[in-house]
């Protein structure tokens, strides 16, 4: 399955708001529906699919795709943690053999020493120099995006080659148009994968649960 974070909420009413799950799909099994059941079918999946009844969807007080994460606790790992400082919950978030059948654990005191680690690399990016490991940290961020930008060009460009008929022609303008990674992209991108982090870590600690890590 494909990456995913999240942290259940502990709300009283933490019941799904149809048991049945699909089964309630407004005209689930017809084909062709008419303008006003698309509108139908539409609004159950904004307000009623996978909703429980305190308002959280799946249930979870937190979900999202935590590969900025996973990208910046590897890359921790192999730069700062050359220099002495210690980053072991980053660590394990990025190493595949930390999870047992694709599932990683914090409990709520993980999360509280998370985010400590979460804050002192924020203490770096704030006060780095040009010869601190986190500049280091910056520059590998970039190249690894910037080689990733060039061979997904280059996958479309092949893909066109060899397929005329596919239409590849809308992502390649996409990617063409998306802004060229430089340092300022991956200084944002490390303050967002933090931000990302201290949210995982402040609802576990809101919640009392676990933070739960789907690889």
């Amino acid at each position: 399955m494909g990456k995913w974070a999240e942290v259940y909420c502990s709300c009283p009413d933490r019941h799904p708001l149809c048991n049945s799950g699909w089964e309630c799909e407004p005209h689930r099994r017809k084909r062709r529906l008419t303008a006003r059941q698309r509108e139908e079918r539409q609004l159950w999946e904004q307000t009623t699919k996978d909703m429980y009844e305190c308002g959280h969807r799946n249930g979870c007080l937190l979900e999202f795709w935590p590969g900025p994460i996973i990208q910046l606790g590897r890359l921790i790992n192999s730069t700062l943690g050359k220099t002495g400082y210690d980053f072991p919950i980053f660590a394990r978030v990025a190493d595949w053999r930390s999870y047992h059948d694709e599932l990683l654990m914090l409990p709520t005191d993980e999360a509280r020493l998370w985010l400590f680690e979460v804050d002192a690399v924020w203490r770096l990016l704030e006060e780095g120099r040009p010869d601190d490991a986190i500049n280091e940290l910056l520059a590998t961020l970039h190249d690894e995006d910037s080689e990733l930008r060039l061979s997904l060009e280059k996958q479309l460009s092949e893909i066109k080659s060899n397929i005329p008929f596919a239409r590849v022609n809308p992502f390649i303008e996409s990617v063409r148009k998306s802004k060229r990674p430089d340092l300022q992209s991956a200084i944002d991108k490390v303050v967002e994968a933090l931000k990302d982090a201290r949210r995982l870590c402040l609802a576990s600690i809101q919640s009392g649960n676990p933070i739960r890590l789907l690889w």
